[in-house]
């Protein structure tokens, strides 16, 4: 335990350092983040390759282009209808050239992202693409899960492929396929059950800083599941995932604040660091704020118009449209 720990202290005060970092770097880092569940580093990574995207770089070029058309892109990738066509113009051609005459397994993650295309993920994993197999194995545990109850045989089928995939990645020292190979032993998709093997991902996971596998970790601390309970530690890494931008870590850390386990109270502090998660949208953290105000916990004086607010809030952010007219109606946006 004390090895992991002083692990992600480091990692802690490393994570948020990327002198000299390369343009491809910085590319690899928007699609690993992206899934890792650390908001204000994909939003870093994602700036640094508009900045690139300005310079002509084809590879982020053609990135920008399929962030800018997700659901809520982050405020670097929010493009310009002009802008986009000529990224498009000037890109595209290139990333073509480079997936059919390079066969180059990036190019074809590029376009499976663009094109929204199983066939094409597929053949960027078996090309050996770290992200087309993450991509690729989650793709087909959501779908194993799906259809758990209804049909178990073919679930298992998907589950055992994930397995196989996530196992391949995390080979090649991916985070994010060991983060979610310690899901996979935790919940037994496409394996045994054991805890033991999910906290042993969890924590190689962690030791390449991955915030939702630091997160993670501090569960096992907090219940004392695998290792003996310890609220001082599970704290530490629920405030160092919180520090990477992890909205769970925040809510994990801002309630043992909030209770004070393993801590003093702290509440003040603890309601600063989820409105600021909040402000970027997170409803997970909106949601926790609308019910440490609906029971007043810890220190939190108990108040319905607040719990009302933050509740409509969340479902705002999740795109309910009457939550967000009667917040603004009551001037209660963020």
């Amino acid at each position: 335990m004390r090895r992991v720990l002083l692990i992600l202290f480091a990692a802690a005060v490393w994570l948020p350092l990327y002198s000299g970092e390369t343009s491809s770097d910085a590319i690899i880092r928007v699609l690993n983040t992206r899934v890792a569940g650390s908001v204000s580093e994909f939003d870093k990574a994602v700036e640094k390759i508009a900045v690139d995207a300005k310079a002509g770089k084809p590879l982020q070029q053609f990135l920008m282009v399929i962030l800018s058309r997700e659901k809520d892109p982050p405020q670097a990738a929010r493009l310009s209808d002009d802008v986009c066509e000529k990224y498009v113009k000037e890109s595209r051609g290139k990333i073509y050239s480079m997936a059919r005459e390079k066969n180059n397994s990036l190019a074809w993650y590029l376009i499976a992202l663009e094109n929204n295309n199983r066939r094409i993920l597929r053949h960027a994993a078996n090309l050996g693409n770290v992200q087309a197999l993450n991509a690729y194995a989650t793709m087909r545990l959501s779908e194993g899960v799906e259809i758990a109850e209804s049909n178990p045989e073919a679930a298992a089928v998907a589950f055992a492929e994930s397995f196989e995939d996530f196992t391949k990645a995390a080979g090649m020292g991916d985070a994010n396929a060991l983060n979610s190979l310690a899901i996979c032993h935790q919940k037994g998709y496409g394996c045994e059950k054991s805890e033991t093997a999910a906290f042993k991902y969890f924590a190689k996971a962690a030791e390449l800083r991955h915030p939702e596998a630091v997160n993670n970790m501090g569960r096992f601390y907090r219940e004392g599941v695998v290792v003996k309970k310890n609220l001082a530690s599970a704290l530490k890494c629920f405030e160092i995932s919180s520090s990477m931008g992890n909205s769970w870590g925040a809510v994990n850390y801002a309630s043992q604040l909030i209770l004070g386990e393993g801590c003093k109270k702290d509440s003040k502090k603890a309601v600063a660091l989820l409105e600021s998660f909040a402000r970027e949208g997170k409803s997970e953290v909106m949601d926790f704020l609308s019910s440490c105000y609906e029971r007043g916990l810890g220190d939190i004086k108990s108040d319905s118009y607040l719990s009302l607010v933050w509740k409509l809030r969340a479902k705002a952010a999740r795109g309910d449209e009457n939550a967000a007219k009667w917040l603004k109606s009551n001037k209660a946006e963020l």
